[in-house]
């Protein structure tokens, strides 16, 4: 059992290695000829680092980006109605600077609203995509299954 953990561990180390020497700019050869490894095990690594990076990208926009999406926007839509409040205040404590600086926040959260929305059309158009190539991976494993 020491001895499989030790072997992944060894595997994960490797493939962190592999990845800084790639973000270094080194290709499949300068990354075996620094780490003194065979190029079939680094090529081995790359495929499996791509291969994660592309499942975590997936993750990313099927699960975190929609709720981080709707998180700012209830954030920002929170700071624009206490911007209004303080900005249409009555009272004798809020002088015409403060005002002002809630009416500038005001416009500053619509401008991150609007970038928001208009480029949530990019998003919804990825999250689209991601779900079409999940859908022809699904149907190819069922015509798979049907063949065999």
């Amino acid at each position: 059992m020491q001895l499989l953990r030790s072997t992944v561990q060894q595997i994960e180390w490797r493939r962190s290695k592999v990845l800084e020497l790639r973000s270094e700019g080194l290709n499949q050869s300068g990354i075996a000829q620094r780490l003194k490894i065979h190029k079939s095990s680094t090529n081995r690594d790359l495929k499996y680092l791509s291969e994660s990076a592309r499942k975590n990208v997936e993750t990313h926009l099927q699960e975190k980006l929609p709720e981080e999406y709707q998180l700012c926007m209830v954030g920002l839509n929170q700071v624009l109605k206490k911007s209004w409040e303080i900005a249409n205040s009555n009272s004798s404590f809020v002088d015409d600077k403060t005002k002002l600086q809630a009416l500038s926040l005001a416009t500053e959260c619509y401008k991150y609203k609007m970038d928001l929305v208009t480029n949530g059309v990019v998003i919804i158009d990825a999250i689209k995509y991601v779900e079409k190539k999940k859908e022809k991976l699904s149907k190819g494993s069922d015509d798979t299954k049907q063949i065999v």
